[in-house]
């Protein structure tokens, strides 16, 4: 057994324990819009992750939350090609590479929920699909592309023939020091929606207690969605500034009004840790990482505290294709404590 882990490691075979329990509160005070306060387990999730013999490794987690139980990360990589540019093979139930937020693990991204424009395009269309996707990079930039199926979660019994997507990410960091860091990124994907021809987009507003108050409703006879989006971030100390902007085409077969539509989001945030320390970057993945606070609330310090703001819009309107989804503003702040 590992420190901090549990964990079994024999014949080179290995098995530790992971899981996260991540819970929500929300108070909202009306204007115009009826919100119920609430509470509720954001996340709940379990699992294993390890690795068979020398070259591969494994992941399998589950979510628990919302009354019901669905496949995260379940998957199986190679990691053998480590000598051209750390290549590694995954096959499973993974995310499809975009965006920077996405990337970014729910445990160190900096607000509680993504943006408005991640749920919408990203969330609403499913993070993860079962396919197969090779990715590289070193310390200054990274490479991801793969081609996918259906959700893990559905029925394939009943959707008919699946979707399949294709798509790729790549990112570049000219400078990645600790503590000063330049990430651009940019990524595409396209989809044949064949499994039932019907989407909705319909994200919170940057509250997953807080309902929806722009929606597009069903957009019927869908043929295929072409995303794509581009990625910037900075760090120079404890200070960081983020922002992405996405786009979303929807190709539909029907006639003259309800044609193709476009839809598109944006969001800019910064933030500051009071106590001095810094994002991490892995520019091998372009991605950030954990926060480790300079001294520990257990060792008698103050743990990490930082502040955030960020600004995100998003317009799910497109009178050529008669959608009236509606525009969103959305002004977030925060205050995040890591005790340890």
């Amino acid at each position: 057994m590992s420190k901090g882990s549990l964990s079994i490691t024999c014949d080179g075979f290995s098995a530790k324990m992971i899981g996260r329990i991540m819970v929500d509160a929300a108070f909202f005070d009306e204007d115009k819009s009826d919100m119920g306060d609430g509470a509720e387990f954001r996340r709940a999730r379990l699992g294993l992750t390890g690795r068979l013999f020398t070259d591969w490794q494994y992941k399998a987690e589950w979510d628990f939350a919302g009354n019901a139980v669905s496949a995260k990360d379940v998957w199986l990589a190679y990691n053998g090609f480590k000598s051209s540019h750390n290549t590694r093979i995954t096959i499973g139930h993974q995310k499809v590479p975009m965006m920077l937020e996405n990337m970014t693990s729910s445990r160190h991204i900096t607000f509680m929920e993504r943006s408005t424009a991640q749920d919408a395009f990203v969330g609403d269309l499913g993070d993860r699909q079962i396919g197969i996707t090779a990715t590289a990079g070193g310390h200054h930039w990274s490479l991801a592309g793969g081609v996918f199926g259906a959700d893990m979660n559905d029925d394939a019994l009943n959707e008919g023939d699946e979707d399949w997507l294709i798509g790729a990410r790549g990112t570049f960091a000219p400078v990645n020091e600790k503590g000063r860091v330049i990430h651009l990124g940019v990524w595409g994907n396209y989809m044949d929606n064949r499994d039932n021809g019907d989407i909705a987009l319909n994200p919170r507003p940057e509250s997953h207690i807080a309902p929806s108050f722009v929606d597009t409703g069903t957009i019927t006879n869908t043929d295929s969605i072409t995303r794509w989006g581009g990625e910037l971030a900075g760090v120079y100390g404890p200070a960081s500034l983020q922002g992405e902007y996405v786009a979303l085409h929807v190709d539909r077969h029907v006639g003259p009004g309800f044609g193709d539509a476009d839809f598109n989001g944006w969001y800019v945030e910064a933030s500051y840790f009071l106590t001095g320390e810094t994002r991490t970057y892995k520019g091998g993945s372009g991605k950030f990482d954990r926060v480790k606070p300079l001294k520990n609330l257990s060792d008698g310090g103050p743990g990490t505290w930082q502040v955030a703001a960020r600004y995100s819009e998003i317009d799910l309107n497109d009178a050529s294709a008669s959608i009236a989804g509606g525009q969103e503003e959305n002004i977030t702040i925060g205050l995040n404590w890591l005790p340890n």
